[in-house]
């Protein structure tokens, strides 16, 4: 694999945000078989984020172990439902242990609607949103999120965002991604790109199983020989 170059154009210090896809459903054996090669993922100091995707209301004892992994390496658990419907959606959220959880993540703007009042304070949970243009941005953002995610192909997105608001913006490498098309040098490029146009994280797509994860953990490890820590986490 070809290192990416980014001495010329350094890209500003990024987090990185990996997205776990449902595995949380019926029991704990799944996330223990990936017990180990998350938790090592999650160690390292450039990731500060995690998101667990579930269209199906996560298996308590599994979430809860989830929960406790991610927070002994001070990581952030931001969670993301997908529904077909708004009635699916705001079932799948209000199943949630609002108290325990990081965050939300909302696919489309329209999914704000099934969000529950948030408190104000520490204990408030964080906001994302999907985006596909600047006007659907400065629309979540009047909504109440507190970052916006765009593809990260989209690096003029990412330019304009960054000279209008100081809300932090999340570059997306999961389009079209699955372990047979994933390529950890072209990722790797398009997220460099990104942070070089004001992205401030970078959001990866990691394994369902030990058998795939291997080939996200490529992509995961070129993301952290291009981007330097943080000063801490």
């Amino acid at each position: 694999m070809t290192a990416v170059d980014t001495s010329e154009s350094p890209p500003h210090q990024v987090d990185l945000y990996p997205v776990l896809p449902a595995i949380l459903t019926r029991n704990t054996a799944a996330l223990g078989a990936l017990e180990k090669p998350l938790g090592d993922l999650l160690a390292a100091p450039q990731v500060t984020a995690l998101r667990y995707c579930f269209s199906a209301p996560p298996y308590p004892p599994a979430l809860d172990a989830l929960l406790s992994l991610a927070q002994s390496h001070d990581v952030a658990v931001i969670a993301a439902p997908h529904g077909e419907d708004l009635q699916t959606l705001t079932r799948l959220i209000n199943a949630l242990p609002l108290e325990k959880i990081d965050g939300i993540h909302l696919e489309t703007l329209a999914a704000f609607k099934a969000l529950p009042p948030r408190k104000s304070g520490k204990n408030a949970f964080q906001i994302g949103c999907s985006c596909s243009s600047l006007d659907e941005a400065m629309r979540a953002g009047e909504a109440g999120a507190d970052y916006v995610s765009f593809p990260a192909a989209e690096t003029t997105l990412f330019q304009q965002w960054a000279l209008m608001t100081e809300l932090p913006s999340v570059a997306e490498l999961l389009q079209d991604i699955s372990p047979a098309s994933l390529q950890p040098g072209s990722e790797t490029e398009k997220a460099v790109a990104a942070a070089q146009a004001g992205a401030d994280f970078i959001a990866f797509p990691v394994g369902d199983s030990p058998a795939a994860w291997p080939e996200n953990e490529r992509l995961f490890q070129a993301l952290l020989a291009t981007f330097t820590p943080l000063p801490e986490k």
